[in-house]
């Protein structure tokens, strides 16, 4: 292949989009507040540790989407974890609604 060719190939590579995931680990804490708010549909949540990885604009609440895959059992977890003062570990990725949204959820017993 034309040595030309090949540096055409690999600058025009260069030009595409690369899609990158900036998920990000909350660490374990508790959640101080849980709030249904007309304007979002999704329980926003405030945490003793919060971030916006992935630049969302917010890094006072989080929200679990009405969208997420098991949201009632998510839920669930959430107000236990809430109710009963123990910590709980987020990790959230991409944005819902300009608020960081959680990906994935984690509650050890101890």
């Amino acid at each position: 292949m034309n040595q030309t060719i090949k540096y055409l190939i690999v600058f025009a590579l260069c030009l595409l989009p690369i899609t990158a995931s900036a998920a990000g680990s909350i660490a374990s804490g508790h959640i101080t507040m849980m709030l249904l708010y007309d304007g979002h549909t999704g329980v926003l949540l405030k945490h003793t540790n919060l971030a916006d990885p992935d630049s969302c604009g917010r890094s006072d609440y989080i929200i679990l989407p009405d969208t997420y895959s098991h949201f009632s059992e998510a839920y669930s977890l959430l107000l236990a974890s809430y109710m009963a003062d123990k910590k709980i570990s987020f990790t959230v990725s991409g944005c819902y609604q300009g608020i960081p949204a959680i990906q994935h959820i984690s509650s050890v017993k101890g």
